[in-house]
């Protein structure tokens, strides 16, 4: 499973999910999780910085042209998204700070959307 996170130095819910984030991939890590995030509408002095700030020690790609966003019709949202097999995609828009529990739900929705699909 991958959780895609679509995030900005200057965007607050991203910077108050940041902590939580960091710490989920480590802790998810072991059991197949996967994150990358995705750095959109950002300057990279202000990209590395909040990397560096954040502690994130998974992998963030710089989108300067929202191909990336574009790709999941997420412009101008910050979104988190999981993507469990190709074609099975599942995007949210927290209302709140997306956190470890949050994450779970994510990973279980998927997991119903992609029995749902192999049953069909």
């Amino acid at each position: 499973m991958v959780v895609l996170n679509f995030w900005g130095s200057w965007c607050t819910v991203c910077q108050q999910e940041a902590p939580a984030l960091a710490v989920a991939a480590q802790q998810l890590k072991p059991s197949g999780v996967q994150f990358v995030g995705v750095d959109v509408e950002d300057n990279t002095a202000s990209a590395k910085a909040y990397v560096q700030h954040y502690g994130i020690a998974y992998p963030s790609l710089n989108d300067p042209g929202d191909l990336i966003a574009a790709e999941f019709n997420q412009r101008g949202r910050m979104l988190s998204c999981v993507d469990e097999r190709a074609g099975c995609r599942r995007c949210c828009q927290p209302t709140n700070p997306l956190d470890r529990a949050g994450i779970q739900k994510l990973q279980a929705s998927s997991r119903l959307h992609v029995n749902h699909e192999s049953a069909q």
